[in-house]
């Protein structure tokens, strides 16, 4: 995972933190053997819900994520966002409600997303029917930051454009 990718994340969902809302981000890359990250999605706008108690991606903003992604030979490995108050354990809704796929992240950052420190964010990854947490050895074996380029990207229900 590139440092690039953390630092993206962090820099597009802190609007929606800030005003009290939740957010979110998609890593998207390659799978392989090794997955490799190299662009951040952020679903912004038009089909994207930032409220204080959820954050949710209409059908139509995944859409159009899915067809840029698709014609980039991108897929998805990983979804970031945020929850309002201390806690990064996986609610119901986190557990049911979103992409359940084979070795899927799922990353929850406390505090609207001011803890800057990945240590302090609940790691965890999809297998068999459901999500488990991910320990900090199994962590650290897994999810290997460097410091590799990653693209970024706002999206909502029509475009995906640069995010700046």
């Amino acid at each position: 995972m590139p440092a690039a990718a953390l630092d993206a994340t962090l820099r597009g969902i802190s609007p929606a933190g800030l005003r009290g809302d939740e957010s979110g981000a998609f890593w998207l890359g390659h799978r392989g053997p090794t997955a490799t990250i190299s662009a951040v999605v952020l679903p912004r706008g038009e089909g994207v819900l930032e409220r204080p108690d959820m954050w949710q991606v209409s059908p139509d903003a995944f859409g159009s994520i899915s067809r840029w992604a698709s014609m980039h030979s991108l897929v998805m490995l990983g979804m970031f966002h945020i929850h309002l108050g201390h806690s990064a354990r996986m609610s119901r809704w986190d557990r049911e409600r979103v992409v359940q796929v084979p070795d899927m992240l799922s990353v929850i950052a406390p505090r609207g997303g001011i803890e800057p420190d990945p240590y302090q964010w609940g790691w965890y990854v999809f297998e068999n029917t459901s999500y488990r947490e991910m320990d900090t050895t199994e962590r650290g074996r897994r999810v290997i930051v460097d410091a590799a380029s990653c693209s970024s990207w706002i999206a909502d229900a029509f475009a995906v454009r640069p995010f700046p």
